[in-house]
């Protein structure tokens, strides 16, 4: 089963002519990521589609697993990742 669910949400009458391509993550919560289609696919590019990037832009952050794959293949996303993360240091 995938983790990981990449979908629009469902329009409601306010956002009938504003789409956004929101993040569903583990807890069922959305994570509004973009304003179209174009810039998601741009994001999915510069993070190589590695599983778990979108956590990027949630409140729990990648997961150990995802930040050694961007560490590897694509160290300089994951320093912007982390300087603009919402996670709270301990």
């Amino acid at each position: 089963m995938n983790e990981h669910k990449d979908q629009t949400l469902p329009p409601n009458d306010d956002q009938m002519l504003r789409p956004t391509v929101s993040f569903r993550d583990n807890n069922c919560q959305w994570h509004p990521l973009t304003t179209d289609f174009t810039s998601y696919f741009r994001l999915a590019l510069v993070h190589l589609g590695i599983l778990g990037w979108q956590y990027a832009f949630t409140e729990n952050g990648m997961d150990a697993q995802c930040e050694q794959m961007m560490r590897i293949f694509a160290p300089e996303r994951l320093v912007v990742d982390m300087a603009n993360s919402v996670v709270k240091p301990y």
